[in-house]
């Protein structure tokens, strides 16, 4: 599903035009982007999902040729579905 698709049926679920559905999931999507920027590390959405965010430490791998490559430190997002999401889903 496309973000086009979701805001489809989100004007649709609550009466709303196709644009006011696609602003409100960008502004959720871009309140949630602040959040992790500005240092915080977990969002609870209840009956929906937890979203974390993970570093990961710096190491040296090989590229394709086999010369140590640096992998510098960074953050990862985690997605961890509810319960109440898993048992509507299964």
């Amino acid at each position: 599903m496309t973000k086009h698709e979701l805001a489809g049926q989100l004007a649709q679920a609550e009466r709303i035009s196709h644009t006011k559905a696609v602003s409100i999931i960008e502004n959720v999507a871009d309140l949630i982007i602040c959040h992790f920027q500005n240092g915080g590390e977990k969002i609870t959405i209840r009956g929906f999902a937890t979203i974390k965010v993970r570093k990961r430490r710096a190491f040296t791998g090989k590229d394709p040729h086999g010369r140590p490559h640096r992998h510098e430190e960074k953050k990862s997002i985690i997605i961890r579905p509810s319960a109440e999401m898993l048992r509507r889903i299964n």
